[in-house]
């Protein structure tokens, strides 16, 4: 894959295959988070570590009906966004969180395991993003 802004990156998108490749990776406003979408499912990822947050796979009877994922569009203040289909529809998905987080990295309480450069840290953890189908619309 390779992004627009930064270094090109490869990244390994488990729920990617060569029946269902990925068609479509699309950054919030912020470039906080992209999400990428495969014609059965669509993940979040979190651009600075590039990691998987939360993916959606739809099952098989889903993508027969209603078609394969094409598009993706973000709310511009990244609390949902909106899938569209090869069949016509809309997939709205609503992004949550409340949970802890999914990854922080703390500085042990033993002296000689620290490290001495706070650059090797992650500045802000990585929220846990709860992931729901909300509406489906035809269009």
């Amino acid at each position: 894959m390779y992004f627009t802004f930064g270094w090109p990156k490869i990244l390994r998108v488990p729920e990617a295959d060569p029946v269902s490749p990925v068609s479509r990776i699309v950054a919030n406003r912020d470039k906080i988070f992209f999400a990428v979408v495969t014609s059965a499912s669509v993940s979040v990822w979190t651009s600075k570590p590039c990691l998987p947050v939360v993916c959606h796979q739809r099952s098989q009877s889903s993508v027969q009906k209603l078609g394969p994922n094409t598009c993706l569009v973000w709310k511009p203040d990244t609390t949902a966004f909106v899938v569209t289909t090869g069949g016509g529809y809309l997939l709205f998905f609503v992004l949550g969180s409340g949970n802890p987080n999914l990854y922080e990295q703390n500085d042990p309480d033993n002296p000689k395991l620290r490290r001495e450069s706070d650059e090797l840290f992650l500045k802000e953890p990585i929220p846990a993003i709860d992931l729901q189908l909300v509406s489906i619309y035809d269009t």
